[in-house]
């Protein structure tokens, strides 16, 4: 899944989104973007996307109560600590057969703190 990889900076080249929330870029014409230049047109232009970004005040309003509520970091952290605590030692015992394409738990809790922190962005962003 790559929902998260470009949160805090564009680390995969396909799936960045070129525009803001609610932005048009070239009239609802696809246009390239990204360091492959791919093409892509504003989600604003999609007629769902589009409806929602309309209601900015509304938009605002859901956000900062999901901001406040469910994806409050105190929300988040505790579930993330006891998940972690669940994953673990799978991950070490995956680990300790020592096959090639195995993560480490040092890779694997690298890439949980990645996570935390782009968590923390979305936030506050």
């Amino acid at each position: 899944d790559n929902a998260f990889e470009n949160i805090i900076k564009h680390a995969n080249p396909v799936t960045p989104i070129a525009d803001e929330w609610g932005q048009i870029t070239n009239n609802c014409n696809p246009f390239p973007y990204g360091d492959f230049g791919l093409y892509q047109w504003s989600a604003s232009c999609d007629k769902l996307t589009g409806g929602w970004a309309m209601h900015k005040e509304l938009y605002a309003e859901l956000k900062e109560k999901f901001i406040q509520g469910p994806f409050a970091a105190s929300n988040v952290n505790v579930l993330l600590a006891t998940w972690s605590d669940q994953i673990r030692p799978v991950v070490k015992e995956a680990q300790d057969k020592n096959t090639w394409d195995q993560l480490t738990v040092q890779e694997w809790e690298s890439k949980l703190y990645d996570l935390i922190d782009q968590l923390e962005f979305a936030r506050n962003n």
